[in-house]
């Protein structure tokens, strides 16, 4: 699956990379990823315009023709989120009326995940009512998103849909940077519910892992128990699905050090960086790695690893005779992206 090869896109129509404007940099360098790999006639680009008016009102307008192509929209929850998945739908009908032939979604990091259940009287299931939202529209075919905080949630879609894990950016980045002492490293999950993430990590990278236990007082957080491998002298990497205030896995990071971790790494898929965390993550003089799913502000202790290539492969599988996302979750992304 070289950059050389030139693959027969399926459908007949072509495909349009149409991105929201925060999302341009990622979709334009999955466009390029694409350009050349598929026939150049066969693909186009393009932003969408976003006329704003009182309210916070916004009027969708694509750019360019979308008739009769598959379009792929790559779409960000930069702002507030309740704001955002409204204007989903007005962004999908917009598509859906000038006469796309499939929508697709590309959508990283998706909101409401985390309330994927009833855990109390009277609340919604807000992660099923906003998947439902856009799916009602007849032109969408399939979503494709990372790290969902419950693979549970996959039960949801009633139509196609991708879960990309984290396992496929993260391994590289361990490689590359600790290829020579991976003996050193352990892959910690901040609680019991990580304890498959952080798995398929040691596994492709060869290490141990571990994983801690957690109960929560209220809104408070106390770490247990560690799980697993001994953390004494080594090099903690430590993965969950989101970093929102940082409360969790900066505690988390304390109990490792208390138990004689060499170094301790915070990694997540999705920095969502509510509240204080940027003022918790500077205090904890740790490294921090994620993706760049969403905006993050530039900090020295901040690594963000780029998702286009994993999302234009993802795109490109969808595409092709024989394509197979589980390929690439299996095998990673081909070496010469």
């Amino acid at each position: 699956m070289g950059k050389s090869s030139k693959y027969q896109i399926l459908h007949s129509g072509g495909i349009a990379i149409v991105s929201t404007p925060s999302m341009e940099y990622m979709a334009h360098q999955s466009y390029e990823m694409l350009r050349g790999l598929i026939k150049k006639r066969s693909l186009d680009f393009h932003v969408i315009g976003y006329d704003k008016f009182s309210k916070c009102e916004v009027l969708p307008i694509p750019q360019k023709s979308v008739r009769l192509k598959h379009v792929y929209l790559f779409y960000d929850f930069n702002g507030d989120a309740c704001h955002d998945a409204f204007v989903l739908q007005l962004t999908v009908s917009a598509l859906q009326d000038a006469g796309a032939d499939a929508i697709t979604l590309v959508m990283p990091f998706m909101p409401f995940l985390r309330q994927d259940r009833k855990d109390r009287s009277r609340v919604p299931i807000s992660a099923r009512d906003f998947i439902q939202g856009y799916e009602r529209y007849d032109k969408v075919e399939r979503t494709i998103t990372l790290d969902m905080h419950a693979d549970q949630t996959q039960g949801v879609f009633t139509k196609r849909s991708d879960h990309l894990p984290g396992h496929v950016i993260f391994v590289p980045w361990i490689k590359e940077n600790f290829g020579n002492h991976l003996d050193d490293i352990v892959i910690v999950g901040p609680d019991a519910g990580s304890e498959k993430r952080v798995s398929a990590i040691a596994k492709r990278v060869g290490c141990k892992r571990a994983f801690l236990t957690k109960e929560r007082n209220g809104k408070a957080v106390e770490m247990h128990e560690i799980h697993g491998a001994s953390v004494k002298g080594k090099i903690c990497l430590i993965n969950d699905d989101i970093m929102d205030t940082c409360e969790t896995i900066t505690k988390a990071a304390t109990a490792l050090t208390e138990h004689g971790a060499k170094k301790v790494i915070l990694s997540a898929t999705h920095a969502v960086f509510g509240g204080p965390a940027y003022e918790r993550l500077a205090e904890s003089g740790l490294q921090v790695v994620t993706t760049d799913s969403l905006k993050t502000e530039p900090h020295d202790w901040l690594t963000v690893l780029p998702l286009a290539d994993y999302m234009a492969y993802a795109v490109l599988q969808n595409n092709i005779v024989d394509g197979s996302v589980s390929e690439i979750i299996r095998n990673g992304l081909p070496t010469a992206a």
